[in-house]
């Protein structure tokens, strides 16, 4: 199990009853810090998406002897304040703002490229999941990221326009929709309807007019259920240099596979993975 490779795990503080989490994942026969010269993955996780059934996507990039460093976004996994686990994560949930989650991947960034100092910045390396890649690609957008390649897996950069529907059910916005993840890999029973609206409006706020400073690479699943292929192509069309960016659009077997990260249901995950090792290794 992924978890029990965890050697590090660290907290940082944003504000008030609000903070990020960084862990680190080694092989347990290294002690240094340091798997190899292959370089460094950080890995972001979608919306309410436990940060340890990313494990699945992870131990792939472990065993080839990368560093592995996962984002436990506020509110998930154990990114969260005080004693009571489940009350400090559905504090974090409902008070946090799009610019607290832009500020994690920058904070995060900048952390592991100070902690990892030796590796040349090409060895540093993104992976992103749904809300992981859309945070990935809004940040970038503000401050180039030390990054030598960033890999966005069902990135939420262009969701179906019913999926967006959520934010206007006529609940409070401090009411939890319930999830529709499998339980292995959903973070909380729920996520606030404030935090929709939070997620969207980054969607409207990224700008694909803007260069994100390295080579980005799409992984779409042909019957996402969630993000529309279509319009994620128009997007990329839409940047200021498509040669910057590679778009793979997979045709599973099975219908309603935005999750991934999950060989189970997503048929194309090994074929994924070998696409992403292949990049990152060039």
């Amino acid at each position: 199990m992924t978890q029990e490779l965890v050697s590090d795990f660290q907290k940082f503080p944003i504000r008030k009853n609000l903070c990020f989490g960084l862990g680190s994942y080694l092989k347990p026969t290294e002690k240094s810090g340091r798997n190899s010269d292959k370089g460094v993955i950080l890995f972001g996780h979608g919306l309410n998406i436990e940060p340890a059934s990313m494990k699945f996507l992870i131990e792939p990039f472990l065993n080839a002897g990368f560093i592995c460093e996962v984002i436990h976004f506020p509110g998930h996994g154990r990114a969260y304040v005080g004693e009571d686990e489940r009350k400090g994560r559905m504090i974090a949930m409902r008070t946090l703002l799009q610019e607290d989650l832009e500020n994690t991947l920058l904070r995060a960034a900048a952390y592991i490229r100070k902690k990892y100092v030796s590796y040349d910045s090409q060895q540093f390396h993104y992976i992103g999941f749904s809300l992981g890649g859309l945070v990935g690609l809004a940040a970038s957008c503000q401050l180039a990221l030390p990054f030598g390649t960033m890999h966005f897996c069902a990135p939420a950069f262009r969701p179906y326009t019913y999926a967006k529907l959520v934010q206007y059910l006529p609940w409070k916005e401090s009411w939890l929709l319930p999830s529709g993840t499998p339980r292995p890999f959903r973070a909380n029973i729920g996520t606030p309807k404030s935090l929709y609206r939070v997620l969207f409006r980054l969607v409207d706020d990224v700008d694909p007019k803007l260069p994100i400073g390295c080579r980005g690479y799409i992984y779409l699943s042909a019957t996402d259920e969630l993000i529309s292929p279509k319009a994620t192509q128009q997007f990329v069309d839409n940047a200021p240099n498509t040669n910057q960016w590679t778009v793979d659009i997979f045709k599973p077997k099975k219908m309603k596979t935005h999750l991934m990260i999950d060989p189970k249901t997503f048929d194309g995950f090994d074929k994924m993975v070998g696409l992403i090792e292949s990049r990152i290794t060039l």
